[in-house]
């Protein structure tokens, strides 16, 4: 799955002297939210907050990922069993195994 930032919402650290039930400070860009809200199907839109990696600097930076996770269909859950099993068949295969030439 590839990432796709929601646009218009950004986080960052609280200041220092913030009281400590402040976890993030967050902003929203209301004009590029609207538009990329419009954009999208459906009532919700569920996201992942995330942290960086860390900069050159050691800081890191916080923003938000869409999540698109949605359940698996009965059909999909076989298929994806099978794909496991013929997987760990292939892994568990040895060519010098097979008894005759």
């Amino acid at each position: 799955m590839e990432n796709q930032f929601i646009t218009g919402l950004y986080f960052k650290r609280p200041h220092e002297n913030a009281p400590d039930f402040v976890k993030l400070k967050g902003s929203i860009k209301r004009e590029d939210m609207i538009k990329y809200l419009q954009a999208l199907d459906g009532d919700f839109v569920n996201f992942d907050l995330c942290e960086s990696k860390p900069k050159p600097d050691g800081s890191k930076s916080f923003y938000a990922r869409k999540d698109d996770w949605k359940p698996q269909t009965a059909g999909q859950e076989q298929q994806a069993k099978e794909a496991k099993e013929l997987e760990q068949v292939k892994e568990d295969f040895n060519v010098n195994d097979i008894p005759f030439d």
